[in-house]
């Protein structure tokens, strides 16, 4: 979707700053400052939920490597390739939470 302000074709959508596009406070009641602070308290509900991604993700590596050495104490070479999933799982949970945080910075950064 396209909106055209000040004579700029602009992708619909937020920017940086959690204002929607042409977002000005004509009027002075605040309503563009109102669509900025909900856009930080999205910004705090997505870490919010990345960090509880790392650690469910952490939780289910434990419970998994436990459990197998549990069930097989010695070394064997299926087990160890299921903690190396597991291990790799959490990586790439934890490279998406970074991804995320990484985002949320430049956002910031740009909307100043």
């Amino acid at each position: 979707m396209y909106r055209h302000t000040d004579g700029l074709l602009r992708l619909g959508g937020l920017d940086g700053a959690g204002l929607a596009v042409g977002d000005v406070d004509r009027t002075g009641d605040g309503t563009a400052a109102q669509g900025a602070d909900r856009g930080h308290r999205q910004g705090l509900a997505l870490c919010l939920v990345m960090v509880t991604l790392v650690m469910a993700a952490e939780l289910f590596n434990t419970a998994l490597e436990r459990l197998a050495d549990h069930l097989h104490s010695d070394l064997h070479p299926a087990i160890g390739a299921v903690k190396d999933c597991a291990a790799a799982a959490v990586m790439f949970v934890c490279a998406g939470a970074a991804l995320v945080g990484i985002l949320m910075l430049v956002a910031v950064l740009a909307a100043r």
